[in-house]
């Protein structure tokens, strides 16, 4: 295991300072997105070489999928990233026949303002890489000049030709100033015509394609033969070099630190841009959450008593009562926008619920959108059907107005194109409405199985592999007096995995976190990524089916029991009242821990 994997606040043997990008890279005629940044790719390289690494960067409050995965632990270090407003930082790069890259177009977008106060402080005892940051010489002497020399293992740096032709002199300052410095063979003619500048200390590796690599340190001249490789890519193989060169030299090897470098050369232009050390890194991320069988045990008998009677009908306020003309429609149609009800900044990430008046109450998220639908079916009946749903693009906000005359739902964008996305489907593929829709489904054998795979293809259900809106739909249709969908098959209702159910079964112990610098962000409140809201989710999920089959109580009694417990006495809001919770004696009570802070309209 890696020293970051055991301890949170233990640095990477090497840092990398610069941003992943998102790029468009051109070759043969072929146009490829890829990801890539040369502190990123370098920071895979040195990883696959054999070092920790971590990455200090400037993101979006979400990082592209494919970057996200390689961060972990085990893989990359992601202590080194902080959110705020913008987007990362893009290139377009056009290869020519001679494999020379061109670059077309380009934004240092967060990149821009990296500076070095955005490292931590305790990775300042690390070994130092700055990455050719906003493609500016002066942006990285400014954080070279920044840094404690007396604390670093030492510091090194890398250029491009863009950033030589627009300020030669910082570069060359920036290379007297590094301890190890990376450049390609024209670069190198460009900067230094006349070979290593006189009292130069350091070490100059220079790149040259498939001549291989020379190093120049200490008077002396080494020259080393490249790989043999097939090039799908050449975006980023000196940064590929220049992340494992590094990575051999602080694990102890630097005599093998060229052919190490090498070596990654030749596997990252295999692929597009990061992507063979993407998958190389993110296949040995280690587990980053999973449920705990143990404390599952611990906890079955409370929750066998608690759950016993705790699931809904959904009859009572906010919902419409029993044998309401409109009731179907608008729980139909209000469970589909049953996600997303919090607020959030760039860089503080989870900021607090959303609460709102309506009808003289002040109800949170969830309730405040059945009050709303409950509302408008008594006061504008026509606003549930298919025709103004798919022909009112302001629909959704005019029903969910609040007593001050606005609509408090944060991403209302998501909730409109929803909201018109339903009505159109319902009008071309449903013209006998939910009702006729549902006695098709109720002369299947598995009546709940069969109505589940159908919202498969329903906008506003379709695309959460864990179906939260479906699957609670679904316990809704079944648990009202009037009994819409036939309940032959209880068992193929699944978890109803939402922000209580992962919030208590993360505070229980349920679910355990084994990322530390994931532990750190859900204590924290702020962002998580896809790859690490996915491993939490899917682990409440085996949680709660397995205390379905542990307890004997259903989906729907235990998600009732959660989503109480997570209402009245382990709030987001204020600390949890433990003394009046039901399941306090089994309880581990940890009480910092938050569900995963990430937009998504599953839930």
């Amino acid at each position: 295991m890696t020293a970051h994997a055991a301890n949170p606040d233990a640095a990477p043997s090497v840092v990398f300072v610069g941003s992943p990008t998102q790029d468009v890279v051109i070759r043969h005629g072929v146009a490829r997105s890829a990801a890539g940044g040369a502190a990123f790719i370098s920071a895979l390289a040195a990883r696959w070489a054999g070092a920790t690494t971590g990455v200090v960067a400037r993101v979006p409050s979400r990082l592209p999928d494919a970057c996200a995965r390689a961060f972990g632990p085990n893989g990359l270090h992601r202590g080194g990233l902080s959110s705020h407003d913008g987007t990362l930082p893009g290139f377009r790069i056009r290869y020519d026949a001679d494999d020379n890259a061109h670059y077309e177009d380009w934004s240092v977008a967060l990149e821009g303002t990296l500076c070095a106060a955005d490292i931590p402080n305790h990775w300042l005892d690390s070994w130092i890489h700055i990455a050719g940051i906003a493609a500016d010489a002066r942006q990285q002497l400014a954080v070279l000049r920044a840094l404690p020399r007396d604390r670093l293992q030492g510091v090194s740096a890398g250029t491009c030709k863009a950033m030589i032709e627009a300020h030669p002199a910082e570069t060359l300052a920036l290379l007297n100033a590094s301890d190890v410095f990376f450049l390609n063979e024209e670069e190198w003619s460009m900067l230094c015509p006349n070979g290593v500048p006189d009292g130069h200390q350091g070490t100059v590796v220079v790149t040259r394609g498939r001549q291989g690599a020379t190093v120049y340190n200490g008077g002396r001249e080494h020259t080393h033969a490249a790989h043999a490789a097939t090039v799908l890519d050449p975006t980023g193989a000196g940064d590929a070099f220049c992340g494992a060169y590094l990575g051999a030299l602080v694990t102890g090897s630097p005599t093998a630190a060229v052919d190490r470098a090498l070596e990654a050369a030749s596997v990252v232009v295999g692929g597009a841009g990061a992507e063979p050390l993407i998958d190389w890194v993110s296949g040995r991320v280690s587990g980053r959450a999973d449920d705990d069988p143990t404390q599952r045990e611990t906890m079955v008998a409370a929750i066998a008593a608690s759950a016993q009677s705790a699931a809904f009908d959904f009859t009572h306020t906010p919902h419409l009562p029993r044998d309401h003309p409109l009731a179907l429609p608008t729980l139909w149609i209000a469970t589909l926008h049953q996600y997303g009800f919090w607020s959030a900044d760039a860089r503080e990430g989870w900021t607090g619920p959303m609460l709102a008046p309506i009808e003289g109450t002040v109800r949170k998220g969830s309730d405040f959108i059945w009050a709303a639908f409950a509302r408008a079916a008594r006061t504008d009946p026509s606003a549930l059907s298919a025709e103004r749903m798919a022909s009112e693009p302001d629909l959704f906000e005019r029903i969910c107005t609040d007593d001050t005359g606005v609509c408090p739902v944060p991403d209302v964008a998501t909730h409109r194109a929803l909201h018109v996305a339903h009505g159109l489907h319902m009008q071309r593929h449903e013209p006998a409405g939910y009702r006729g829709l549902l006695d098709r489904i109720n002369q299947c054998d598995a009546p709940i199985a069969a109505f589940l795979h159908h919202l498969r293809r329903q906008p506003g259900f379709m695309g959460d592999p864990l179906a939260k809106k479906a699957n609670l739909l679904a316990v809704i249709l079944t648990a009202r007096p009037e009994r819409w969908l036939a309940a032959r098959d209880p068992e193929s209702v699944q978890p109803i995995v939402d922000y209580h159910m992962m919030r208590l079964c993360l505070r229980t112990g349920l679910v355990r976190v084994d990322d530390p610098d994931l532990r750190r962000r859900l204590a924290a409140r702020l962002w998580v990524d896809a790859a690490e809201e996915e491993a939490i989710r899917k682990a409440t999920s085996r949680a709660i089916e397995a205390l379905v089959a542990d307890t004997g109580r259903s989906v729907a009694a235990i998600d009732g029991l959660f989503f109480s417990l997570g209402r009245s006495v382990c709030l987001e809001t204020v600390e949890p009242d433990c003394a009046r919770c039901p399941l306090q004696t089994a309880c581990l009570r940890r009480t910092a821990l938050f569900q995963p802070v990430f937009r998504t309209t599953d839930y």
